[in-house]
C-alpha cells in the first residue's frame, strides 16, 4: 500500500490525507492549470509577435507616405520655378500626375505585400487556418 500525502486545504488550512487515487487528480489537476497558464503565456506571446510585426508595418507605410508628401512639396516648388509656359505646365503636369500615380501603385503593392505577409504570420502562429 502506497503512503497517503498530506496536503493542506487553501480555504480551511486543514491538513488532509490523500489516497493513490485522489494524489493522481490532484497532480493532473496541477498539470492541466500548468498546461492551461502555458497556453495563455503562448497565446499572449503569439499576439505580441503580431502586433509587433503590424507595427513595423504601420512604421513602414508611414515612412513611405512621409516621403511622398516631402515630394508633393518639391513638385510644388518646381512647378512655381519652371511652370513658366503653357507648354511647360502641361509637361509638368503630366510628369507630376505619372510620379504620383508610380507613387500610388508604389504603396498600394507594399499593402498588398504587407497583408500576406501578416496573414502568413497569423497562420503561421496558430491564429487563423
Amino acid at each position: 500500500m502506497q503512503n497517503p500525502a498530506v496536503v493542506f486545504d487553501a480555504e480551511t488550512g486543514e491538513a488532509l490525507l490523500l489516497g493513490a487515487e485522489q494524489r493522481r487528480r490532484a497532480r493532473e489537476e496541477d498539470r492541466g492549470e500548468k498546461t492551461a497558464q502555458r497556453e495563455a503565456r503562448e497565446r499572449v506571446a503569439r499576439r505580441e509577435t503580431l502586433l509587433r510585426l503590424q507595427r513595423q508595418q504601420h512604421a513602414h507605410v508611414q515612412h513611405i507616405v512621409d516621403e511622398e508628401v516631402e515630394a508633393e512639396k518639391q513638385r510644388q516648388v518646381q512647378w512655381q520655378i519652371e511652370a513658366t509656359s503653357a507648354s511647360a505646365k502641361r509637361f509638368l503636369r503630366h510628369k507630376f500626375d505619372r510620379e504620383r500615380a508610380a507613387a500610388r501603385d508604389r504603396l498600394n503593392r507594399i499593402r498588398r505585400e504587407q497583408e500576406i505577409v501578416l496573414v502568413t504570420k497569423m497562420a503561421e502562429l496558430n491564429l487563423i487556418r
